[in-house]
C-alpha cells in the first residue's frame, strides 16, 4: 500500500542514524531496546516516604551510569525529558537511586520514572504508578503493635 511505499522512500532517503527515532510509535513497542530497566516497581508509592527506585543495566557491558545520568519522575501524559517534577543523580552501576519526599509531588495520581542520560535520552521508562498521600490514623493504627512487640 501507500503507506509501506512513503515508509521505503524514507528509509532509503534517510541521512539520520539509524537509531533517531523516526517511529516513535514503534520504539515504544520495543521495550526489549530499552538499556535500563526498572525492578521492583510497586503499583503505588506514598508521598509522604522517600521514593525507593531500583533498576538494572540490560547490557551487561555498560558498567552503569555516564557523568549526568539522572531518574526522573514524570506525570502522566507529561514525559517529554523536559518535563519531569523530581529527578535524582545516579552513580554508576549502583542499581537504586532514592527521591527525598521533600522533592515529590503533592498531586495524586499517575506517574511514570524514567531514566535519562546526560545528552538527555531516555535510555529506559517504568512502568506507571500511583502517587497517593498515606492516610495519617494508618499510622497510628500500626503503633501499638510495634510498643507490644519492644517489650517482649
Amino acid at each position: 500500500g501507500l503507506a509501506e511505499a512513503v515508509q521505503d522512500h524514507h528509509l532509503a532517503h534517510s541521512t539520520q542514524p539509524v537509531h533517531t527515532n523516526l517511529y516513535p510509535d514503534l520504539a515504544q513497542m520495543d521495550v526489549v531496546a530499552e538499556e535500563v530497566m526498572f525492578t521492583c516497581m510497586q503499583d503505588s508509592y506514598s508521598m509522604n516516604r522517600d521514593l525507593v527506585v531500583q533498576y538494572k543495566y540490560r547490557n551487561n557491558n555498560k558498567k552503569g551510569g555516564c557523568y549526568g545520568d539522572r531518574v526522573g519522575l514524570y506525570k502522566v501524559p507529561k514525559t517529554q525529558p523536559h518535563e519531569y517534577l523530581a529527578y535524582v543523580w545516579v552513580s554508576r552501576g549502583d542499581g537504586v537511586a532514592t527521591m527525598d519526599m521533600t522533592v515529590l509531588p503533592e498531586e495524586e495520581g499517575e506517574y511514570l520514572l524514567q531514566y535519562i542520560q546526560g545528552d538527555n535520552t531516555v535510555v529506559g521508562t517504568s512502568t506507571t504508578f500511583q502517587m497517593v498521600r498515606v492516610v495519617e490514623s494508618r499510622v497510628e493504627e500500626l503503633k501499638p503493635l510495634t510498643e507490644k512487640d519492644d517489650k517482649e
